[in-house]
């Protein structure tokens, strides 16, 4: 049989391959194609990080719209992530980032850029940036 280039997942055209062995390399207990995806999706949910920061509201530029660039070590300007409210962001929290309308308007190494395009928030904004690996 041949194999995929990244996984070294079992692959066949081959009609005369008998169905147990291609279940077995499929669907196995040893080294199938089933045990190399586990294995590949469990290392990459092993390298992702959560950060947790805050988008201060003294931090935030003077002019719409308003811009804050936060420092988020570990991160490389082509990585890919996510950024999030924080798990307990209050009402008063959650009020702001609805009315400033916030994007992320640019990533370098070690920094995210936050831009409100709306409202100028009026309180500290509790964030998670995570980090795919």
């Amino acid at each position: 049989m041949s194999a995929t280039k990244n996984y070294d997942l079992a692959l066949t055209d081959n009609d005369q391959t008998k169905f147990k062995e291609w279940r077995e390399s499929i669907n196995g207990n040893s080294n199938s194609n089933m045990e190399k995806i586990d294995t590949a999706l469990g290392e990459k949910a092993n390298l992702s990080v959560a950060i947790n920061a805050v988008l201060l509201m003294s931090a935030w530029s003077d002019d719409s719209p308003y811009v804050q660039t936060i420092s988020v070590e570990g991160l490389n300007a082509d990585q890919n992530g996510i950024i999030t409210i924080g798990q307990n962001i209050t009402t008063e929290q959650l009020e702001d980032v609805v009315a400033a309308d916030m994007r992320i308007s640019d990533q370098a190494d070690g920094s995210l850029t936050v831009t409100a395009y709306g409202d100028k928030p009026t309180c500290d904004i509790p964030v998670t940036i995570i980090l795919l690996g």
